[in-house]
């Protein structure tokens, strides 16, 4: 969570306002230094300038008084220069002259060119490259030198035209595992009378890169500014820069001033980028193309703006905090002094009002709201919403009383009847509690509609009044004038809130006191069974809390009055089935006895006693219990338990046991054995059954077979009636066929019998 939420109003309002005054604060010192940035940029690009153009001119003059020191030594010793070299062309072998000679000119090097202090080696070579005079600088200084390679020297003077009077120029050796050296060439040629110029050799000057180019782009220590340049040779593109710049990666031989020298465009001074893309930063420089001879020397000076910039961003951050922190404090101490005395006390004081409304204290005096400010607005307003909240607590209360009430009521009335089982009784209750609990109703009563769908019937109604409506049979007409029809056809609440301007309510003489009316409809699915009608003394008593209440009730009886009529019709649906089922069972058995020809099957173990157990049989076939009777004289207990299988009785079993072993659970285990011989029973007379359903069915089978092989209606007849005699084993088989004009003929169809004698008969003497 933001901790800033958790602030006290006053120190927000403070911050707000110090807040409000930093923020310019900072905007004008955002804008001061941009502005400073904008001039020192100016200045600086004109310091730049200044320096790098000192820089070039100290170069251009370095570049030039070593190029004037070659020239004037040649020219006061070209005589001497070329006879030596034509010496040592045409006379190699006269080694003391060539000594001699090449003593001279060394001499002549050290006391005129090297020191001069611009050049490290001065050397002299004939047209075959071949050194014939070198001194340098390292050994003067006892030091080793590199000389020049053939490639170098040729690479050196290839540029030099002696046709053309190109006598001099600049080259520039790559030298492996060195820098490059920069080297002022003459040529030595002889000049005879005719002007005829023969070239001999070239005198080769290296140039001190120290004391001509680094000297002169070393920093300058007068300078305000950091400032570095650095030299791009011609034709190698190698850079000189002070070592020291090298090491702390200010050299950017790719920058924009670079190119813009090489591309020899107009020297000016510009802000650009330098460096790589990890070590990107700005940087004005001056950058400008040196031509010496012919050769191009480029020339930049750079220095880095972080320097005067971080310089400019201090100054003006020093200024506009200095600023800041003293407009802050006075602020800070103004927006105290008016939270405090101003702001704080009167929301202090409606806090607390707000908190003794929460503990239900209504009455908290609240003293701002008489200030005519935006603190005595929001005390009215509080103090008016107070008074509504209580209003709206206080109403809201009663209501959820009643509501509570209502439904607690509504919960009793259908704990009390969901015992009930009887319709009527069910109904009666209801209307009875309904009148009890709602102190708004004085009369309800219960419609149901007749099996037509034509009138709503009174099945249950309060006090006095709904005794006399139910002995007269009251009922409603569906869709008539009135409230009960009116609901019995939309299905749909009818509210009659003033019974003496309503248009669908109608006047009994025995409700004269019903001033509103309300009936609900008793739906089940899409079918309405009836109306829960109420009434009441008092206009517009029925409020939406006590509808839904009466309609959650209604949907309750509807429920209950079809839980009454299905369990009234289950039973009954119960009984007939029993019933059938008992029928069945008596049919089946009675049937079974008469397959049998006997009345009674009777089996019998132990020794007979010759008691006579006729009254005792009679007792347990009217009662279908277990009947025991009184001792006989032989000091024996007689008992019967009836064989009963689905509410019939199919027989008895009689016991006749001592007194001595008889006791209560004899006659239990008499009961439980008996049961479980009815379901034997029961089961074998059914398999029987299905034994001998099986059995007819494939005599017939076997009948029709036969019959279907005959063609003939004579065989037909005579296969017929044989069959049957065998399967029937009965003493004569006749068939008769006769037309629908002649019933009297006999002898038309003709009378077809087997008179055969059954040699297997029964007992009785009955065929079977």
């Amino acid at each position: 969570m933001n901790r800033s939420l958790n602030l006290r109003l006053a120190t927000k309002l403070n911050l707000i306002i110090i807040a409000a005054v930093l923020i310019p604060l900072i905007a004008v010192g955002t804008l001061t230094r941009i502005t400073f940035r904008g001039l020192a940029l100016s200045n600086l690009e004109t310091v730049i300038t200044e320096n790098g153009s000192r820089r070039q001119a100290t170069v251009e003059n370095e570049i030039r008084a070593a190029l004037n020191e070659v020239n004037e030594f040649v020219n006061n010793n070209q005589s001497t220069m070329a006879f030596s070299l034509q010496q040592a062309i045409s006379s190699q072998s006269d080694v003391t002259i060539l000594l001699d000679t090449n003593e001279t000119l060394q001499n002549q090097f050290r006391s005129q060119l090297l020191a001069s202090g611009y050049f490290t080696t001065v050397q002299m070579v004939t047209l075959q490259f071949r050194p014939y005079a070198e001194v340098t600088r390292a050994d003067l200084e006892g030091q080793a030198t590199t000389p020049f390679s053939r490639d170098a020297i040729s690479s050196i003077v290839e540029p030099l035209d002696v046709e053309a009077s190109n006598l001099q120029g600049f080259g520039v050796t790559q030298v492996e595992g060195e820098n490059s050296r920069v080297s002022i060439i003459r040529a030595i040629v002889f000049e005879d009378a005719t002007q005829n110029r023969t070239l001999l050799g070239y005198l080769l000057a290296e140039v001190d890169r120290d004391r001509v180019f680094i000297s002169a782009l070393e920093r300058e220590d007068t300078s305000a500014f950091n400032t570095y340049a650095y030299i791009i040779l011609p034709g190698t593109n190698e850079v000189i820069a002070p070592p020291e710049f090298e090491e702390e990666g200010l050299i950017d031989a790719t920058s924009l001033g670079a190119q813009r020298a090489l591309a020899n465009r107009a020297a000016t001074a510009e802000t650009y980028l330098v460096g790589d893309e990890d070590n990107r930063r700005e940087v004005v420089g001056y950058s400008a193309l040196l031509i010496v001879d012919d050769e191009r020397f480029a020339i930049v000076t750079e220095v880095s703006t972080d320097e005067l910039f971080a310089g400019v961003a201090q100054q003006a951050i020093t200024q506009v905090f200095v600023y800041g922190v003293t407009v802050t404090v006075l602020v800070m101490i103004f927006s105290l002094l008016a939270t405090n005395q101003m702001v704080v006390p009167p929301i202090r004081r409606l806090r607390q009002a707000v908190l003794g409304m929460l503990r239900g204290d209504f009455d908290a005096p609240v003293p701002d709201v008489g200030r005519r400010d935006e603190l005595g607005s929001l005390a009215t307003s509080f103090v008016d919403m107070r008074e509504y909240i209580r209003d709206q607590t206080e109403d809201m209360n009663q209501r959820l009383q009643a509501r509570t009430r209502d439904v607690q009521v509504t919960q009793d009335i259908s704990k009390a009847v969901t015992a009930v089982r009887d319709l009527n009784l069910l109904m009666t209750r209801v209307v009875n509690l309904i009148v009890e609990n709602f102190p708004s109703i004085y009369h309800a009563q219960i419609f149901l509609i007749d099996d037509e769908a034509e009138y709503a019937v009174l099945r249950a109604s309060t006090g006095t009044a709904g005794r006399e409506l139910l002995s007269r049979g009251h009922k409603l007409a569906v869709g008539s004038v009135s409230v009960i029809g009116q609901v019995s056809e939309q299905a749909q609440v009818i509210i009659a809130r003033d019974t003496a301007e309503s248009n669908v309510h109608r006047q009994n003489e025995f409700l004269s006191a019903t001033r509103a009316e309300l009936a609900i409809p008793l739906t089940l699915g899409s079918n309405i069974i009836g109306a829960l009608d109420v009434q009441s003394k008092q206009r517009d008593s029925f409020d939406p809390e006590l509808v839904a209440a009466l309609q959650t009730l209604a949907d309750q009886i509807t429920i209950a009055i079809e839980n009454t009529r299905l369990y009234a019709e289950s039973e009954r649906l119960l009984r007939e089935t029993q019933l059938e089922r008992s029928r069945q069972t008596r049919r089946a058995w009675q049937d079974y006895l008469s397959q049998q020809r006997q009345e009674d099957i009777v089996h019998s173990v132990g020794t007979p006693t010759g008691y006579n157990f006729d009254t005792l049989r009679q007792q347990a076939m009217t009662r279908g219990k277990a009947i025991v009777g009184e001792m006989t004289p032989r000091r024996t207990i007689p008992f019967v338990v009836p064989v009963r299988f689905r509410e019939q009785t199919l027989g008895v079993v009689e016991y006749e046991v001592p007194q001595a072993e008889f006791d209560q659970d004899k006659v239990l285990l008499a009961e439980e054995l008996v049961s479980r011989l009815a379901i034997s029973l029961e089961n074998a007379r059914l398999f029987q059954t299905i034994r001998q359903a099986t059995e007819r069915e494939r005599v017939v089978n076997d009948i029709s077979a036969k019959l279907t092989n005959q063609s003939e209606i004579e065989d037909i007849l005579q296969t017929a009636i044989t069959e049957i005699e065998q399967a029937l084993r009965t003493p004569q088989v006749a068939i008769r066929l006769r037309s629908a004009d002649n019933g009297n003929s006999n002898g038309a169809n003709g009378q077809h019998s087997n008179d055969t004698e059954l040699n297997d008969k029964h007992p009785n003497g009955t065929a079977q």
